[in-house]
């Protein structure tokens, strides 16, 4: 049993306990949650990457992949990262959790180079003006392994 699961039936006898004893189970619940978060596990991530920028007519394109690797990293991780892709749609290739104390745990998700295109400004007079795109990693779904 998860220690979700366990804190829910806590709280569907609350009323039935004594405060004392409702207190401890509840320590134990949120004890066992933080063992749980910490513990690893396989997931699979699928995430795009860019192959190929090009000027086409005009039109700026930059043509991705789609990739997918087997990482392992703790429960937590997991949780940020699918809070992520739910509410934005994807998650970047590094997070950032805050501990306890207050300061930040950094995560590297994804083992991959990040590609930097450059391409002249057609539109400059000066022919020496580029631009320049970084173009992260996207992880965009995860899964357990």
């Amino acid at each position: 049993m998860s220690s979700i699961a366990l804190q829910e039936k806590i709280d569907e006898y609350k009323e039935q306990l004594p405060d004392q004893l409702y207190r401890e189970l509840c320590d134990l619940a949120m004890k066992e949650n933080k063992q749980e978060q910490k513990e690893q596990d396989f997931y699979e991530i699928k995430y795009i990457i860019p192959v190929h920028f090009h000027d086409d007519d005009g039109d700026n394109t930059i043509e991705v992949a789609f990739q997918t690797q087997i990482v392992k990293f703790e429960k937590k991780v997991y949780n940020r990262v699918f809070e992520d892709i739910n509410s934005d749609g994807y998650c970047c290739h590094q997070v950032n959790i805050k501990k306890d104390d207050g300061n930040y745990e950094h995560y590297t998700l994804i083992k991959h180079q990040h590609k930097q295109i450059y391409n002249n400004l057609s539109s400059c007079e000066d022919d020496n003006k580029f631009f320049h795109i970084t173009f992260k990693p996207k992880i965009i779904s995860i899964k357990k392994a």
